[in-house]
């Protein structure tokens, strides 16, 4: 069973990490069983388990992290003509 604190779903919590010698910076919040990351315009939500919730975020934005700088160029040109 998890243990944290009951954290109020419209209060975000700022997280940062430093990913290949970059600062990567992101908010998180826990709803219900769920622990969603915003980092820029990237979202990435996990379910919460035995881990607490805020170190559940950072693994959540490290993966972020990973997966935004091995994006291929088509991807971030094709989220860039989607947002117009």
């Amino acid at each position: 069973m998890h243990h944290d604190k009951e954290i109020n779903p419209e209060i975000w919590e700022e997280i940062t990490l430093n990913y290949l010698g970059n600062r990567v910076r992101g908010s998180y919040k826990v709803v219900g069983r769920l622990v969603v990351v915003v980092s820029g315009s990237d979202r990435k939500t996990a379910n919460l388990g035995i881990l607490p919730a805020e170190r559940l975020a950072h693994m959540l934005l490290r993966e972020m992290a990973f997966e935004k700088r091995h994006k291929s160029p088509f991807d971030a040109m094709m989220r860039v003509l989607n947002n117009r």
